[in-house]
């Protein structure tokens, strides 16, 4: 169900993490991803390592 779908993504999302809006461009249009940093690297984006980020 479409509804139960939209509360797992609610609860996957940290507040307390960095997180990035990215956006994703094509011959079709654009679109934009959510990932967010799950590393302890310095480095300030969340695709710094192979741990790095989540896509939410």
């Amino acid at each position: 169900m479409i509804s139960e779908a939209i509360r797992d993504g609610v609860t996957i999302y940290d507040p307390e993490r960095k997180t990035c809006l990215r956006t994703d461009w094509s011959k079709e249009g654009i679109g934009y991803y959510l990932s967010q940093k799950h590393c302890e690297c310095d480095a300030q984006t969340p695709d710094c390592c192979n741990d790095g980020g989540e896509l939410l």
